[in-house]
């Protein structure tokens, strides 16, 4: 099913703290601080935790993917018919909690996040189309161009077969993908997130200038890779905006598929507007140099006092680039911040739309933010109603667990009243389930399912948070 995508209304963020964030992953701080090594940048130590995740993977057009396969460690699922998947209480790495999304046709996407124990975090996967771009006689070498400006190039005899290491020789054909570092939907298509492990052993921040995918294969379709002691050259067009203070050289990293981590190896030499640099493997290549941080959390909130949940929030810098994340289901988000950079955030639609923005910063110290309210103007879904408990009185504290789309909402019950508004970004009839829980009682009432619901508003029938 490939439901219609559909424009959203605009958002006018309400900033009522001083300081903001860039969000290179998000969940529930649920759990209390974790001790500090030795890092310069004094980033918590990596432990294994349990935790939760639930997520969505589209296509390059935004559109739900039905069937994707998605993995974390042990756990494996399948995308529903909404693009959405969910993994419960399983081991992950506190700093590089890695979820992985493959779907025949495309490249193997994927994404690092940071967590707690007991948390519950939200992804967002936008899988990228693959296709031959082009392709070389192995004994002779060649140059590919992977668009315009940026090309990867292999000299005679460098290639060789992935599974057994005997020289290859037949033609290649190659299948590359760029990733633009300005883009704001950067995040979304990039694998992991914008954080390595330097050669230093630490943890860091990376500010990309450019990123590469470049996959080798023989004409049955089998891996191929570069030859041992056989290097390829990767060029990269510098983007305009960062020209002006892109260094003379910059390291490279690689993306460790099985650990979610980019890993320092490698410099890039500054040519003109190009960075070049020489690779001995294929898998995701960037270059980038690492950026001072501080730790941020922030809870984000609608006036409806729900928690804004699964929103998408970028932090541009004209120096810095894009990096970005989600919320989860709480409205909470945690991660890195540049330090002492003047910075722009900005609210993005899961659907690519901009909803708003502010300027922001600099951060000098570590930032906890605190609640931070986001007024919606609409709503292409809006449901309201009211909630009772078992001797018929409004319920004055609780809330309504609402699934849309296969994710689940949250809308706080106050007064016997709640009002939920959702942004969708399809506009197919869906169905809807309601749960009411109150948490005076810690009772919770029978689900109600509403069928066929459009966009627009909904007056729901009473719920009882009684059983």
């Amino acid at each position: 099913m490939n439901p219609l995508k559909k424009p959203l209304p605009a958002y006018i963020l309400i900033i009522t703290a001083a300081m903001i964030l860039i969000a290179v992953a998000c969940n529930k701080n649920s759990s209390t601080g974790t001790t500090t090594n030795s890092n310069p940048n004094n980033i918590p130590a990596e432990q294994i935790v349990t935790a939760s995740v639930q997520g969505r993977v589209v296509d390059e057009n935004g559109i739900p993917v039905e069937g994707a396969a998605v993995t974390s460690g042990t756990a494996a699922a399948t995308t529903d018919v909404n693009g959405v998947f969910s993994f419960s209480a399983i081991s992950m790495s506190s700093r590089f909690g890695y979820v992985e999304a493959t779907k025949s046709g495309y490249f193997t996407a994927s994404r690092s996040i940071i967590t707690n124990g007991g948390a519950s975090n939200y992804i967002n996967i936008q899988l990228i189309p693959q296709s031959a771009v082009a392709y070389f006689s192995a004994p002779v070498g060649g140059s590919i161009v992977i668009q315009t400006g940026d090309t990867v190039s292999f000299g005679d005899s460098a290639v060789v077969e992935a599974s057994s290491k005997a020289a290859y020789t037949g033609t290649v054909n190659v299948y590359t993908t760029y990733l633009d570092p300005t883009d704001s939907l950067l995040y979304n298509k990039m694998p992991g997130d914008l954080r390595g492990i330097g050669s230093n052993g630490y943890e860091t921040a990376l500010q990309s200038f450019g990123l590469a995918d470049v996959i080798l294969r023989d004409a049955s379709g089998n891996a191929l890779q570069i030859a041992s002691g056989k290097t390829a050259v990767l060029t990269w067009t510098i983007p305009a905006s960062l020209q002006g203070t892109a260094p003379a050289t910059v390291p490279l990293w690689y993306f460790n598929d099985t650990t979610g981590r980019w890993i320092q190896q490698g410099t890039a030499i500054r040519s003109g507007n190009t960075y070049v640099g020489q690779v001995s493997h294929f898998t995701w290549w960037a270059c980038a140099q690492t950026v001072s941080t501080v730790n941020f959390n922030v809870t984000f909130k609608n006036q409806f006092g729900n928690p804004l949940a699964y929103a998408y929030y970028i932090i541009q810098s004209t120096t810095m680039g894009t990096q970005g994340g989600f919320t989860n289901s709480s409205g909470f988000a945690q991660g890195l911040i540049p330090k002492s950079a003047s910075l722009t955030i900005k609210v993005i639609s899961q659907c690519g739309t901009l909803l708003g923005g502010v300027n922001v910063g600099p951060a000098l110290s570590d930032q906890t933010l605190g609640t931070i309210t986001v007024t919606t103007i609409g709503g292409l879904l809006t449901l309201t109603g009211t909630v009772v408990d078992c001797n018929n009185n409004p319920v004055d504290s609780g809330y309504v667990s609402t699934i849309i789309d296969g994710l689940n909402y949250k809308a706080t019950v106050k007064n016997g009243v709640y009002t939920l508004a959702v942004n969708r970004c399809f506009s197919q009839p869906i169905t809807v389930s309601l749960t009411p829980v109150d948490l005076t009682t810690q009772l919770q009432g029978t689900p109600l399912s509403l069928q066929q619901i459009v966009d627009g508003k909904d007056s729901v029938s009473q719920l009882a948070a009684c059983q």
